[in-house]
């Protein structure tokens, strides 16, 4: 089975524990492509992964992982010097946050419209994580409307066909996550500062080891920073989105 996972940084593993590897341990016998890149939105998420199913269709799965940096780069855009600058060299690459979640909820569902369109893959959408482990920050807050408006779209996207392989299933990650986070003491942290985000952390993907070490150094539960993953929070990743590929296909 060969399956094709397009996301940002949270699918492209390289800060904190990535979560791909470990659900390549758990489906051993598949493929995997992985199209994650660092600090995408979902209109570079979609340009990309349009691009790259003309000249290569062929999967059986494909997974979007999309919606956390469409929340977090205006923000960086209202932090420091080096912050926003990050925020100015992502959005010139084509890597541009949609504010709106509407308008979010109708470039996501025109994306996999046109995915759908270049293959017969089965589709898979997850929700957000967190953005801060505080679920009463303001991040959070906006991702919850985010989350919101990717389940109705996709939502939508189903009732154009009645045909179960051409449905689009969702992972719900936001669930996992939430309810795990709600049963422990939350920690506001969120990418304290630029040494930390982009320089310091980008290194703690090494070993597992390292990346659990930050975050009991931050008082963290699933992550390293607010975003990217810890071994726990990969974990969770990992396995619901096995359990949900597995109920899919049976």
């Amino acid at each position: 089975m060969r399956i094709l996972v397009v996301g940002d940084s949270i699918s492209e593993g390289i800060t904190g524990v990535s979560y791909l590897e470990k659900l390549k341990q758990l489906m051993a016998d598949c493929e995997f492509v992985n199209l994650g890149l660092g600090g995408d939105t979902i209109i570079g998420i979609g340009n990309r992964i349009l691009e790259h199913l003309k000249g290569d269709a062929n999967y059986d799965i494909i997974i979007v992982e999309a919606g956390h940096n469409d929340i977090l780069l205006p923000i960086l855009e209202e932090e420091e010097f080096l912050f926003k600058m990050t925020a100015f060299t992502l959005r010139t690459r084509g890597s541009i946050p949609i504010k709106d979640p509407e308008i979010f909820k109708g470039t996501y569902l025109s994306t996999l419209r046109a995915i759908r369109k270049l293959s017969n893959a089965r589709l898979f959408v997850s929700t957000l994580s967190c953005i801060n482990e505080d679920l009463t920050a303001i991040s959070n807050i906006k991702r919850t409307l985010y989350n919101q408006k990717i389940r109705k779209l996709v939502d939508e996207f189903n009732t154009s066909t009645s045909i179960v392989d051409e449905q689009v299933t969702i992972i719900e990650i936001a669930e996992a996550f939430d309810h795990y986070l709600k049963a422990q003491s939350q920690t506001s942290y969120l990418l304290d500062s630029y040494f930390s985000a982009f320089i310091k952390d980008a290194h703690n993907h090494i070993t597992e080891t390292a990346a659990d070490a930050l975050s009991r150094e931050r008082g963290l539960n699933l992550t390293i920073d607010g975003v990217h993953l810890n071994s726990k929070g990969a974990h969770i990743y990992s396995y619901l989105f096995y359990q949900t590929i597995k109920s899919a296909l049976m």
